[in-house]
């Protein structure tokens, strides 16, 4: 392993959990998942002899927009879908719950539906596809 590089490994977590945790040159983890998956890696860092190895984990949350009647329809509508669909939801910020103000809802709806009609939807490893499945 090269010294100050940053390095992914996709592997099924329980199996790189019990090796890469315990490793020596580990120097810390970044992960976004579960609570109960960052208390696990926590607990496993934190039995390791030595120096503390710091622990970013983004676990997600309901992240909420709120849309009242001065709001640019068309603006709302790509905001909702880049936050909502442009990153797999795998990071902090991603949209979760939209309320709409009452009287703009029915019309907001309908674009939005449209906008999603849009959307190609297949293999993440082919560039068109804008949501994986």
């Amino acid at each position: 392993m090269a010294p100050d590089v940053v390095q992914l490994v996709p592997a099924r977590g329980r199996v790189f959990g019990e090796i890469a945790f315990a490793h020596p040159d580990l120097a810390g983890v970044a992960m976004t998942g579960s609570t109960a998956t960052a208390q696990v890696i926590n607990r496993a860092l934190a039995a390791r002899g030595g120096a503390i190895v710091p622990l970013i984990a983004e676990t997600g949350g309901l992240n909420a927009m709120l849309v009242d009647s001065t709001a640019l329809p068309e603006q709302v509508v790509d905001d909702v879908v880049s936050s909502a669909f442009m990153s797999a939801g795998q990071r902090c910020s991603a949209l979760r719950l939209l309320f709409l103000q009452e009287d703009i809802a029915d019309t907001m709806l309908d674009m939005l539906a449209g906008a999603m009609d849009e959307l190609i939807i297949g293999n993440p490893a082919d560039l068109a596809t804008d949501v994986g499945r």
